[in-house]
C-alpha cells in the first residue's frame, strides 16, 4: 500500500465512481463484447470503432471491465462498512499486479 497512503488511511473517504455510457441502439456483437443490460451499461472506453484497448493483441472486452468495476463497487462498499479501508487497496493492487489488462472473472478471483 505505500508509505504515504498508511498514514492517512482513516482519513480517507473513498467512493469511486466508474463511467458508462448506454448504447441501446448499437448491434447485438457490440452488445454482448462491451455491455450488459442489453446496452444499458457500456464501457467508457468503448466508442464502436473509435476506441479500443488492447493488451499485446488481444482487444480487451468492455463487459470484463465493467464486470471488474462492479466487483470493485461491491468490495469497496462491504469493506468500507467494515473499516478495513487497507483490504481494498491491497485487492485493487493485486489485481493490477496479477491480471494487468487482461481483465476477467477468472483472474479477479
Amino acid at each position: 500500500m505505500g508509505e504515504f497512503l498508511g498514514p492517512i488511511l482513516n482519513n480517507i473517504k473513498f467512493d469511486p465512481s466508474f463511467v458508462t455510457w448506454a448504447c441501446p441502439h448499437c448491434d447485438k456483437a457490440f452488445k454482448k463484447d462491451h455491455c450488459l443490460s442489453d446496452g444499458k451499461y457500456c464501457a467508457s472506453h468503448m466508442v464502436q470503432g473509435l476506441f479500443k484497448v488492447n493488451f499485446g493483441n488481444k482487444e480487451i472486452k468492455g463487459s470484463d471491465l465493467l464486470l471488474e468495476n462492479l466487483r470493485q463497487h461491491c468490495l469497496i462498499d462491504h469493506l468500507g462498512r467494515k473499516n478495513k479501508k487497507a483490504e481494498i487497496f491491497k485487492y485493487i493492487e493485486d489485481v493490477d499486479e496479477l491480471c494487468g489488462a487482461r481483465v476477467t472473472s477468472h483472474c479477479s478471483e
